[in-house]
């Protein structure tokens, strides 16, 4: 199932390409792209696995994508993406790094920690760090399919309380989240 989980995840993003998402998605790679350089900012910020995510999650496009679509799935398949429907992101703390392996990640929302399966960020990452990203189970290991997103200290209450307002609009998440890429003024 740690396999298929990756499967599933692709074939949900697919969905949201080739259905009406397209302009939810266009919409989240502009944002993200807005202080990026280069005639081609914007068509990397449409592979940018945070737009992505955020249009599947926050944005609906996994929920009708389980909706029309999960019918045709397997039951183990269509039994984790309920899962995951449930499975909220947040800002998680880097409690411990294993490198070229994975880490263990504190949800600082619930308190719940997730030994995670992750190859690249676990050689970048460090104790203390803080990321925002969604955890979700993909059979007997937490993987993290939709980007991972450092947080700087300072944005660490204002991304919580975001990400618990229930009226969030999803474009405001991608502004908080594409910050980092504000050139600094000196």
């Amino acid at each position: 199932m740690s396999e298929r989980a990756a499967w599933l995840y692709q074939k949900s993003k697919l969905h949201a390409e080739e259905l009406g998402w397209r302009d939810r998605i266009l919409e989240f790679a502009e944002i993200r792209s807005e202080y990026w350089v280069g005639e081609e900012a914007l068509f990397e910020a449409l592979d940018d696995p945070l737009v992505a995510d955020v249009a599947l999650f926050e944005g609906g496009a996994f929920t009708d994508f389980v909706d029309s679509r999960g019918d045709l799935l397997p039951p183990d398949d269509l039994a984790l993406a309920r899962q995951w429907q449930e499975i909220e992101r947040s800002v998680h703390e880097v409690e411990e790094v294993r490198p070229g392996v994975g880490l263990t990640l504190r949800d600082l929302r619930t308190g719940d920690l997730h030994a995670i399966r992750e190859r690249t960020a676990s050689r970048q990452l460090h104790v203390g760090n803080l990321i925002c990203a969604r955890v979700v189970p993909a059979g007997d290991t937490w993987q993290i399919f939709g980007g991972i997103e450092p947080i700087a200290p300072a944005q660490r209450t204002t991304l919580l309380e975001m990400l618990d307002d229930e009226t969030t609009d999803p474009a405001d998440l991608v502004v908080i989240l594409s910050e980092r890429f504000v050139p600094v003024r000196g």
